[in-house]
């Protein structure tokens, strides 16, 4: 994720067993166009991951202190410490944003880091920072990016002033844009997931009828051999739950009435114990060819199985 954010930033630089507050006079030359790895933090005794974190940072910013490449700071977002307003505007909109967080990157354009917390773990990304282009590093400059650097450093106070405007307005229009964009994009899908929602019920609901109206002609027409479960004559699989998968290879035919006493017991635990409750709803459908649901302990007052 990246934020872009002022150059005015509030920021604690580790110095050996000192701290330097930079502010909106002195952040220019502290960070002289470096990379930054900055630790966004508060000093409160309630957390506790801030402070255990302090002296790793301070160890951190040692290590890298005489480095051309990267800077570490650490943000402390108190009001008493003026940092609040920037972590706002960094940390903003971010669902993950917790106390302490590590960003690193350009001043500029800062990227949240998701990696390890551990001094090495950091250590070796600040390693790999590099110094962007700028008016510090125009050796980071390709052709074209010194090109349009010159230019810009051209131009007068008001001059470029109006131009950082004008161009954080652009910005700014184009990344509405594109959340406008994927907003329409969200609700046209979640538009045709409803749809196909609506096709699937009613599909369903055209097998269940169907079924629903060859029970009823076989039974007018007496034609249903009491001996023959109806297990072998439908699919069973349109009355298994949502998302269970129905198979052949069960261990016993559902609904079926047995007269072996060893075997009934078995039936009723295999499956029953499985389906509390919608044993009775199920077992209604079947109740004029099979077993009566009060003879297994069911009631239209309580559906649930009794052992």
């Amino acid at each position: 994720m990246v934020r872009i954010i002022s150059i005015f930033l509030c920021v604690v630089v580790a110095s050996g067993d000192e701290n330097l507050l930079l502010t909106k006079e002195n952040l220019d030359w502290v960070v002289s166009g470096r990379a930054v790895m900055l630790q966004f933090t508060v000093e409160h005794e309630g957390c506790g991951a801030c402070n255990e974190s302090r002296a790793k940072w301070q160890q951190l910013a040692l290590e890298f202190k005489q480095s051309r490449e990267v800077m570490i700071g650490r943000v402390v977002c108190d009001a008493s410490q003026g940092g609040e307003a920037l972590c706002d505007d960094v940390l903003d909109n971010d669902p993950l944003a917790t106390y302490p967080s590590v960003w690193y990157g350009s001043p500029f354009a800062l990227r949240r880091y998701y990696g390890g917390k551990s001094f090495e773990d950091m250590a070796a990304v600040a390693a790999m920072l590099r110094a962007p282009c700028s008016p510090w590093r125009r050796d980071r400059c390709d052709p074209e990016a010194l090109a349009e650097l010159d230019a810009y450093l051209n131009l007068d106070d008001r001059d470029l002033n109006e131009i950082v405007v004008t161009t954080q307005i652009s910005v700014r229009e184009k990344l509405n844009s594109i959340d406008n964009h994927f907003d329409k994009k969200r609700d046209d899908v979640l538009r045709q997931l409803d749809a196909y929602e609506v096709l699937a019920t009613v599909e369903v609901e055209r097998i269940i009828t169907s079924i629903e109206a060859a029970r009823t002609v076989v039974r007018t027409r007496k034609a249903l051999d009491p001996s023959t479960p109806v297990h072998d004559l439908l699919d069973d699989s349109a009355w298994a739950r949502p998302g269970e998968a129905y198979s052949d290879d069960d261990l016993m035919p559902r609904f079926t009435y047995y007269d072996d006493e060893d075997v009934e017991p078995l039936y009723e635990d295999e499956y029953y114990n499985r389906h509390p409750d919608d044993i009775y709803a199920q077992a209604r459908e079947y109740a004029d060819a099979y077993v009566d649901p009060e003879d297994l302990g069911f009631s239209p007052a309580d559906s649930s199985y009794e052992d």
